[in-house]
């Protein structure tokens, strides 16, 4: 009885001693330990609130991107999400696409090619100075980009430098960038360097090209001639009249000499 006794009374001085050790470390160390845990958490919600917020703002951007369709629209998207992704590299490649578009249909950008309303040359020229400086645009960006990522939008651009060249009959201009895209692309898109090299055999062919007569230079130019005097017709269906058969009872008819 006594040694029961004697452990239910050590049993108590323990549980009594870990209560006052606990409440001991609640009052130095514990609030310490709840502030870390609180902080925690609340920087956990914090992150995942970011990472929600920059996925609304990439998707934001996509919707952007896919329902600008004019020059100007997509240079404004651009401008708005330079920090997604590639969206304003992307945006600025669709709008230069937009302008060489447009001179090669000769109508405004966003116009069907069967409008009465050509663009003059002045605007011509125009669109080919926008055209080129945005792609100048992507390909300056390009080249801020690490690694290998930068190699597809910079490639893309010098293609599209090379073309508005080509449309001005630059063939020195068009010439530096088509090297470059060989410089560029040797090494690990040899497929695209050969498409470069190929297009530079061909390019004094192009450069040389006249431009297109316009339909006010296609209009009909008047000869000073003699009047038109129309062909004599008389006995000329006489000759395609089929001959009177010879009649057999008038027997045999003499040759004509």
């Amino acid at each position: 009885m006594d040694d029961r006794l004697k452990e239910v009374q050590t049993s108590d001085l323990n549980d009594s001693r870990l209560n006052h050790e606990f409440v001991d470390w609640l009052k130095t160390k514990g609030l310490n330990w709840l502030l870390a845990i609180l902080l925690f958490t609340c920087a956990f919600l914090a992150w995942d609130l970011y990472k929600q917020r920059g996925q609304e703002a990439t998707d934001q951007a996509w919707v952007n991107l896919n329902t600008a369709t004019m020059p100007q629209a997509l240079a404004s998207v651009a401008k708005d999400h330079t920090e997604v992704g590639s969206i304003s590299n992307l945006a600025l490649m669709r709008a230069a696409d937009t302008w060489m578009a447009g001179v090669i249909n000769n109508t405004e950008p966003g116009a069907t090619i069967d409008v009465t309303e050509k663009i003059t040359p002045e605007r011509r020229t125009e669109m080919l100075d926008l055209a080129d400086k945005t792609y100048a645009e992507v390909l300056a960006n390009a080249r801020t980009m690490p690694g290998f990522t930068g190699k597809p939008f910079a490639m893309a651009a010098l293609f599209g430098q090379t073309a508005v060249a080509e449309s001005r009959g630059d063939a020195e201009q068009a010439q530096a960038h088509l090297e470059e895209i060989v410089a560029l692309s040797k090494a690990q898109y040899p497929a695209i360097a050969e498409q470069a090299e190929s297009r530079m055999a061909n390019l004094g062919r192009v450069t040389s090209l006249m431009a297109l007569p316009s339909d006010a230079e296609l209009a009909m130019i008047v000869v000073e001639t003699s009047p038109y005097t129309p062909p004599i017709t008389d006995g000329l269906l006489e000759i395609f009249e089929p001959e009177p058969e010879p009649d057999a009872s008038a027997g045999p008819v003499p040759p004509t000499p």
